[in-house]
């Protein structure tokens, strides 16, 4: 890990900011239970969303089983499966998760030619650590934000001074264990009365958290005498298996354009 782990009274308050304008942005109400849509369906039922901030600080206060040096890595994945932790409601660490927001309304244009609508999702590599070690694998930013937190008088190895603004920017993420490759775009063949009710559109991330259920990473951008801004960027995950099911769906009609196991 690159950099140095922000001050956690820090990270708190700004995940906290984060956090209330998500939610100010969100009018359904979050799910305290297991969640799923049955393969092949055509519409999204309900409202599918877990309040990704309470799963998140549950998980990390969860305390984790560790692997025996005498158990397989099979054998644990069965202990971990037979043994699942409560969290809240009637979610445990077993339980099929669903998390999502809304997609930017610029990741949609539509062709009216070829009566086609493209989705852009954005989806990269990220690497993140915990105690028990680090995950890998293909991840979607669901929040993001920036705080200024304070400021000092900084110097140069000439003696130039320079006041230093001291942020923090923080990303609040999904990651699809060991995930790989990934399709980002979509082309989805829709009638022109549809695609105007469909402009408007959600995500859902539907599948089985994987252990260690959580990482954080974080790195320092280090001032200099042109940029004055002393700024940690801080990552927060929850971990989800690879097949994770990518759902994207009109929030209007509520019917459901992309169903994608990563």
């Amino acid at each position: 890990m690159r950099g140095w782990i922000i001050g956690l009274s820090i990270a708190a308050l700004l995940c906290g900011n984060v956090a209330s304008a998500a939610k100010a942005k969100t009018t359904f109400p979050y799910l305290d239970a297991p969640y799923d849509v049955a393969e092949g369906a055509t519409t999204i039922k309900g409202a599918p969303w877990m309040d990704y901030f309470k799963l998140y600080q549950t998980l990390r206060r969860t305390k984790l089983p560790v692997k025996s040096e005498f158990e397989t890595a099979a054998e644990f994945a069965a202990r971990l499966e037979a043994n699942p932790i409560k969290l809240y409601g009637t979610l445990t660490t077993a339980s099929n998760i669903s998390i999502g927001d809304f997609l930017d309304y610029d990741a949609t244009t539509y062709d009216a030619e070829s009566k086609t609508m493209h989705i852009t999702f954005n989806i990269g590599r990220i690497d993140v650590e915990r105690d028990e070690g680090a995950t890998t694998g293909r991840g979607h930013v669901l929040f993001e934000g920036s705080k200024n937190v304070g400021s000092y008088i900084g110097q140069n190895a000439f003696g130039v001074k320079k006041r230093i603004t001291r942020s923090v920017s923080s990303e609040m993420c999904v990651l699809m264990k060991d995930a790989e490759g990934f399709t980002s775009s979509f082309d989805v063949p829709i009638p022109v009365e549809e695609a105007r009710d469909s402009k408007t559109l959600a995500y859902l991330f539907i599948g089985k958290l994987a252990y260690p259920y959580t990482g954080t990473y974080s790195y320092r951008d280090e001032p200099t005498i042109t940029s004055p801004i002393d700024m940690t960027h801080f990552t927060s995950c929850v971990i989800m298996e690879k097949s994770t099911r990518l759902i994207i769906y009109s929030i209007v009609t509520k019917k459901i354009l992309v169903d994608k196991r990563l």
